[in-house]
């Protein structure tokens, strides 16, 4: 990963290859007919300005922190490791599950374009085929990644465009009031289609995920994520209007139609623009696909890190505390021979000392063949006469001192 290389286009360019605008209108905007009728415009516009206020919230994270994978990292901060940890390897699938589908909509709607040409590809040869480009770009440089999705949504979004045009300057840019007054819709069709808005915009997120490659991304990751919602919702809104406008008329409903785009350009009268969409359908699958795993791999990075760094504090903890366990055990043997030798050793002081000796000041006396000095480890120090010789420590008795607030009964475990 190159730290610093991807500037504001290029960081627009992964995550609107990554929510994929092209085959919403190509795939999604029949379903949002199906279920919200005329009101699927709004249902769009609701769906974004809901998605906004998300966005909103996830900028709190992405103006004060920013990392490879950073979703992930944000959740952590917010919900803890563990809830962390489930979040970011679902994000992860979702980018796995959504990649498949792009690379299998390549296959469907290549083969379906070589059909016009005349000649077939086996559908498994070209997801592996595309797979492999796919994984190579995505090793080779992000930022060469980047500018191929850059390139290939600039080109199919353009070409949707054009054909919205020409629809709308067929009917004159006249208003349809059926959608502008809902005719024939309900509130349970819009809360539905609400639903099928949020999904369509999956992916605006990725951006985050682009921490240390983004430049400047404290100020940079929110504008992608905000600019990019925008646009993309307000292209939804436009496309939703538009295939619902240009199929008034004709004989089949937009919701039983496979492809709304090719019916679109025969419908307007531009057979010219079919090949054209189904091209623009096919390079956008290959968009969302790379983009999904380069966002994705990102993602998994950052949690194989944080699982690795929580198996080395895991790995550090037991052996402190093997370290600790023998230290008491060996403690516990000096106190009974102490109380073997000196009958009228004070228990509840061996006690105390083997459960807690680093909560306490250390008074005690080393004797190695001469006199034994009583010793503190805290600023204070207090000094008590020589009591035996021994080859091992043994604890002083001495007078409590209320200005240190000390017992020294209670002896710490000798050092």
């Amino acid at each position: 990963m190159r730290a610093g290389c991807l500037n504001f286009t290029e960081l627009s360019a992964i995550s609107v290859a990554n929510i994929g605008p092209t085959l919403v209108a190509a795939l999604v905007v029949p379903l949002m007919y199906a279920s919200a009728g005329n009101a699927s415009w709004l249902a769009y516009f609701f769906g974004t300005i809901m998605l906004l206020f998300v966005t909103f919230n996830l900028n709190q994270f992405a103006r004060r922190s920013a990392a490879t994978g950073s979703m992930h990292a944000y959740t952590v901060m917010g919900l803890g490791a563990t809830t962390g940890g489930i979040s970011g390897w679902c994000l992860v699938w979702a980018y796995l599950f959504d990649g498949i589908a792009g690379v299998a909509g390549f296959a469907i709607f290549g083969n379906a374009l070589f059909g016009m040409l005349g000649f077939q590809v086996p559908n498994a040869l070209m997801f592996a085929i595309l797979c492999f480009i796919i994984w190579f770009l995505a090793y080779e440089d992000v930022q060469i990644s980047s500018i191929v999705m850059l390139v290939f949504e600039a080109l199919s979004i353009t070409m949707i465009l054009i054909l919205c045009a020409v629809v709308l300057s067929k009917h004159k840019f006249a208003l349809d009031t059926a959608q502008l007054t809902l005719k024939g819709s309900s509130l349970s069709g819009i809360a539905m289609g609400v639903n099928i808005a949020v999904f369509s915009l999956v992916g605006f997120e990725n951006a985050t995920a682009f921490g240390e490659e983004a430049k400047e991304p404290l100020v940079t990751i929110p504008r992608v994520l905000i600019v990019n919602l925008i646009l993309t919702g307000l292209f939804f809104v436009l496309i939703s209007y538009t295939e619902i406008l240009g199929f008034i008329g004709y004989k089949t409903p937009l919701d039983k139609v496979d492809t709304p785009l090719n019916v679109l350009a025969q419908v307007v009268g531009m057979p010219a623009l079919v090949v054209p969409m189904s091209l623009a359908v096919i390079i956008s699958c290959f968009a969302g696909g790379l983009a999904c795993l380069n966002s994705g791999a990102r993602i998994g990075h950052h949690n194989g890190r944080a699982a690795l760094r929580r198996a080395g504090r895991d790995a550090a903890g037991a052996g402190h505390a093997a370290v600790r366990h023998r230290r008491l055990r060996r403690h516990a043997d000096r106190v009974r021979i102490y109380r073997l030798v000196f009958p009228g050793f004070d228990r509840g002081a061996g006690i105390s000392e083997a459960r807690g000796y680093r909560s306490r000041p250390r008074l005690c006396a080393r004797g190695r063949g001469g006199a034994a000095a009583a010793v503190s480890r805290s600023r204070e120090r207090i000094s008590s006469p020589a009591l035996a010789v021994w080859r091992f420590p043994i604890p002083v008795p001495c007078v409590h001192d209320s200005r240190l607030g000390v017992d020294p009964l209670a002896a710490q475990r000798p050092f």
